[in-house]
C-alpha cells in the first residue's frame, strides 16, 4: 500500500483571510476489495486528507467552527450552496428532512455564499439548522469546490471522508452512503464512440460493471491487457461491462475494447458515482441498484469484475461508512 496522499497545508478560513472565487451553479455497496494507485480527479480534496478548518458565522449570527461541528462525534456533511442557485433552492426541503431524520447519525451543515439577509430570504425556513455564511466562496475554495450544490463528508477526526459530490443526485448518494442506506444509481446517459446516447437503465436485467477510465492514465494503460483478456474469455456469470471514459474518440477506439464505451469528458458521472479517479469501478445489480463499494486500482477492479463468478451475491448490500483509502497517482486530465 502506498503512503496516504499528501495533504495541503492546514489553513483556517476566517473573515480576515477570505480569498477570491465564486462557485457556479451545477446544471443539472460493498465488495471486499482494497484500494490501489489510481489517477485522481481534479476537484475536491483527497480521501483521508485533513479537512480545512473554518471559522464562520451562522445565519442566526452565531459563530461556528469546524471543530465545533466535529465535537459531537458524528460524520459531517458539508453542503455548499448559493442563494442565487436554483438547484440549491430546490434541494433545501430535502436538507431540512435529512437534518431531522438523520440527526442521530450525522451532522449536516449548509455553507452558503453571501450576506445574512439574502440567505434568510432564500432559505425561508427558521427550522433549518447549521446554515453558515461565507462571503466570497473562501471555504469552497479551500475544499476545491467549483460549483453548487456540492457536498463532502468530513469524519469526526477531521479528515475528508468522501469524494466531492457535485449536483443533487450525487449529494443524495453520499447522504445515503453516510447513514447506511442502499444507494440508488445516478442517472447515466452519455454518447458512445459513434455519438449514440447510451442509458445505463437499458442494462437492467443483468449485473453491470461500470468502469471509470481514462486512456491517458498510466494505471489504465497498465491494466488494459488484463481487461482485454477478461473480455476475450468472460468468466461464468460475468457482469456486463460499461466503460465511462474521458479522452478523444480516437484515443478510446485505439484501445480496441469490445465493451460499450461512453464519453464523460468532465468526469461528472464518475463523481456522481463516488469515483475519485481512474481506473475505478462499481457493480450495479440487475435491478439497477449499487451493489458494491467503489473499487480503486487495477487489481481491485478486476477482482470486482470476477466477484460474481467467485460466488458473491449480486444483490444490493447495505452501504457502510467504512473509510476508503485513496493512494496518490497522476492527474486525470
Amino acid at each position: 500500500m502506498a503512503p496516504r496522499p499528501l495533504a495541503p497545508p492546514e489553513r483556517t478560513v476566517t473573515a480576515q483571510n477570505r480569498g477570491p472565487g465564486r462557485a457556479t451553479c451545477h446544471q443539472q455497496r460493498r465488495a471486499d476489495v482494497r484500494s490501489e494507485p489510481a489517477c485522481p480527479a481534479t476537484t475536491g480534496l483527497p480521501l483521508g486528507a485533513p479537512a480545512p478548518p473554518f471559522d464562520l458565522v451562522s445565519v442566526r449570527g452565531e459563530p461556528r467552527t469546524l471543530d465545533a461541528l466535529r465535537a459531537v462525534g458524528k460524520p459531517i456533511v458539508l453542503i455548499f450552496s448559493d442563494p442565487n442557485c436554483k438547484a440549491c433552492t430546490a434541494l433545501l426541503p430535502e436538507i431540512d428532512r435529512w437534518q431531522r431524520d438523520y440527526a442521530n447519525a450525522l451532522v449536516i451543515a449548509l455553507i452558503c455564499r453571501g450576506v445574512r439577509d439574502a440567505n434568510r430570504v432564500k432559505i425561508a425556513n427558521p427550522e433549518l439548522a447549521e446554515v453558515l455564511l461565507q462571503r466570497d466562496g473562501e471555504v469552497a475554495k479551500a475544499y476545491r469546490v467549483s460549483g453548487t450544490p456540492s457536498a463532502v463528508v468530513v469524519y469526526p477526526d477531521g479528515t475528508i471522508g468522501s469524494p466531492l459530490a457535485e449536483g443533487a443526485d450525487a449529494i443524495r448518494a453520499i447522504v445515503a452512503h453516510t447513514v447506511g442506506l442502499a444507494t440508488p444509481v445516478p442517472t447515466l446517459k452519455l454518447p458512445d464512440l459513434t455519438g449514440k446516447i447510451i442509458d445505463l437503465a437499458d442494462f437492467r436485467g443483468s449485473p453491470t460493471l461500470v468502469l471509470f477510465w481514462n486512456p491517458n492514465c498510466g494505471f489504465c494503460q497498465q491494466m488494459l491487457p488484463d481487461l482485454k483478456a477478461w473480455e476475450a474469455h468472460l468468466p461464468e456469470k460475468a457482469p456486463k461491462l460499461l466503460i465511462v471514459s474521458t479522452g478523444s474518440v480516437k484515443a478510446n477506439r485505439a484501445m480496441d475494447l469490445r465493451s460499450t464505451v461512453v464519453l464523460d469528458q468532465a468526469f461528472m458521472i464518475g463523481r456522481a458515482f463516488g469515483a475519485t479517479g481512474t481506473p475505478t469501478a462499481v457493480l450495479v445489480d440487475a435491478l439497477g441498484k449499487i451493489a458494491s463499494e467503489i473499487a480503486t486500482g487495477a487489481q481491485p477492479v478486476m477482482a470486482l469484475a470476477n466477484s460474481l463468478s467467485n460466488g458473491r451475491s449480486s444483490e444490493p448490500q447495505l452501504v457502510t461508512t467504512a473509510r476508503p483509502v485513496m493512494d496518490r497517482g497522476k492527474n486525470i486530465h
